[in-house]
């Protein structure tokens, strides 16, 4: 099987939470035994998650940012094929979270390299998305980009910019408009060292911040995959900004 992010109805999952401190998210549809899971965690405010559901190991640093002073944290499992029900979460404190659940196929079950990364944007119209210096292993890694930006101001996102050569999986603009996720995923054509950077795009000018991930992982069936699309599965819930 070449690797893939799973992109059927309800293989990955967006959840925007009321202010809470107990969020969770739905476990997405179609897992198997090795595919690997992604739970990426983006929060409004300074508090963080402070525990992951069993058997998932978070990538660090996190992103952070200082506009709006929020955080984006990553954890990957290597999944059983068991998995239902919710992820339920442990946080420091009370806020409203932005959830992204999706699954990788296709791949060996140890991530290749992986880099969080957060940026300040200038008072502007673009949100940005840049990715830290990654180290892509050898020609034909399969690299997932997850990038969540947010404008202020009482504006909106109105475009994404996927990194470029990069196919779009999926995005999302929480129930406020001025928050922005995107999925993308493309094959790397040759070793080194590369900071793969996108962007959100708001039709007025106000501060912006963005976080993004960057995973690399090693194709098990002998090179990058691609996806199919169908239409997304998200859980909206009432979000009260900070």
């Amino acid at each position: 099987m070449a690797a893939s992010i799973r992109v059927g109805v309800g293989d990955y999952v967006f959840t925007d939470t009321a202010s809470t401190n107990t969020p969770s998210t739905t476990v997405q549809t179609s897992i198997a035994a090795n595919d690997v899971l992604v739970l990426c965690v983006a929060n409004s405010g300074t508090n963080t998650i402070s525990g992951w559901p069993s058997g998932f190991t978070e990538i660090t640093p996190a992103s952070t940012e200082s506009i709006f002073g929020s955080t984006m944290q990553v954890a990957t499992k290597v999944a059983t094929g068991l998995e239902s029900g919710s992820f339920a979460l442990t946080t420091t404190g009370f806020d409203t979270w932005k959830i992204l659940s999706f699954t990788v196929t296709g791949v060996s079950t140890t991530l290749a390299a992986s880099k969080n990364n957060g940026a300040n944007g200038s008072f502007g119209t673009t949100v940005p998305l840049t990715g830290g210096s990654v180290a892509t292993g050898a020609s034909g890694n399969f690299v997932v980009f997850v990038g969540t930006g947010e404008i202020g101001g009482g504006n909106t996102v109105s475009a994404y910019t996927q990194p470029s050569g990069f196919a779009s999986r999926a995005t999302h603009i929480d129930a406020g408009g001025n928050i922005g996720t995107l999925l993308a995923d493309f094959t790397e054509p040759s070793a080194g060292s590369v900071s793969y950077s996108g962007s959100l795009t708001s039709g007025t000018g106000s501060p912006t911040a963005g976080h993004t991930s960057t995973l690399v992982f090693t194709p098990t069936g002998g090179g990058g995959g691609s996806a199919t699309y169908q239409p997304m599965q998200y859980q909206r819930k009432t979000l009260y900004f900070i």
